[in-house]
Parts: structure tokens; C-alpha cells; sequence
């Protein structure tokens, strides 16, 4: 058993605890972060029907959507979403917090 990554501990961790040391370790947290926040757009719109890409980048949401109607109902409420999407991720205990890996939500484009 090759033995050269393993972690040595002398206590017991949260599962939850060591699969996000390892994303870190791995250099995937931001990736990982990135699919959370995708995740929470779906739950916090409810438009999971009518969305196509999703993607975050630089706290940025860009989401296409295949409604031009659910588009334009979705962006006046851009600020809204924004705030919940953003209360969703603190409450997220799977969302991977640190100076280098915490991105929330500043804006989100609708296409």
C-alpha cells in the first residue's frame, strides 16, 4: 500500500471534513465549489425545467435559459436570487470555505 499521500490523524474527522481536505489537497475545490453553486441556482429558481448550461466563474452565474418568457420573469429578479443563492451556499455545509475557495455570488447573467 503505497503510504507516500496518506494523512496521518490521531483523531477521528467528519466524513464531510475529509472528502473537502481531499478537494483541496487534489487543487478540485474551486471546480467543486463551482458545481455547488450550480446546484443551488436549480433549487433556489425552480426553473430546473427550463435551464440549459450553467456555469460560475469568477463570481459570476451565467445560466442559459430556453425560455425566452422565463428569462425575462427570472431577470427582475436577479438581485433577489442573488441574495438567496447566496444564503443557500452559507448554509451549505459540502460548500468548501477558505480564502482561496470561497467565491459567492455577485451577479448573475441570464442568456
Amino acid at each position: 500500500m503505497n503510504t507516500e499521500n496518506r494523512m496521518e490523524r490521531k483523531y477521528p474527522i467528519p466524513v464531510r471534513q475529509a472528502i473537502q481536505e481531499w478537494l483541496v489537497a487534489e487543487g478540485l475545490g474551486p471546480a467543486y465549489n463551482a458545481q455547488r453553486v450550480a446546484r443551488v441556482w436549480n433549487e433556489v429558481s425552480g426553473m430546473e425545467r427550463y435551464t440549459g448550461n450553467v456555469w460560475f466563474k469568477d463570481g459570476t452565474l451565467y445560466v442559459t435559459l430556453t425560455s425566452s418568457v422565463v428569462r425575462s420573469r427570472l431577470s427582475l429578479m436577479c438581485p433577489q436570487l442573488t441574495e438567496r443563492i447566496n444564503e443557500a451556499l452559507c448554509q451549505d455545509e459540502m460548500f468548501i470555505r477558505g480564502k482561496a475557495f470561497t467565491r459567492y455570488v455577485n451577479q448573475i447573467i441570464l442568456k
